[in-house]
């Protein structure tokens, strides 16, 4: 992935993909770990996949990407350091809801995950009066 060392050498600050199936969005984050300022974190990431390929089923063509699908490829990206998530073609608002179901859930876990830590960190003194 030269370009993206270009992107970088160039003073860009976000790097990412858009309109690619899933599974290629996914492949451009597995070849572009390696890279300095994507590993440590200089250069933001981006990700807009589309639903991929459609199949023709019968008289209609459809996708096998559904909302769900997209809410956990949303929170696979998020846990892989994306932090611009989104779609693009046949991407609809139910797909985009289900992702922000699936990214408000996991960062309702980590809110809770820190809070205990932080009581655990910082006990609370109790005394009697």
């Amino acid at each position: 992935m030269g370009f993206v060392q270009e992107a970088v050498d160039a003073g860009a600050q976000v790097v990412g993909v858009n309109c690619c199936a899933p599974k290629e969005a996914v492949a451009f984050l597995d070849a572009i770990q390696d890279i300095d300022a994507i590993r440590d974190g200089r250069m933001l990431l981006s990700a807009m996949p589309n639903v991929g390929s459609f199949q023709r089923i019968s008289h209609r063509y459809m996708t096998q990407v559904n909302p769900e699908y997209m809410g956990k490829l949303g929170r696979g990206l998020s846990d892989r350091g994306v932090p611009l998530i989104g779609g693009c073609c046949g991407v609809h608002p139910s797909h985009i809801a289900e992702m922000a179901n699936y990214l408000g859930a996991e960062e309702a876990r980590s809110r809770a995950a820190a809070a205990v830590s932080d009581r655990q960190d910082h006990p609370t003194l109790l005394s009697s009066p």
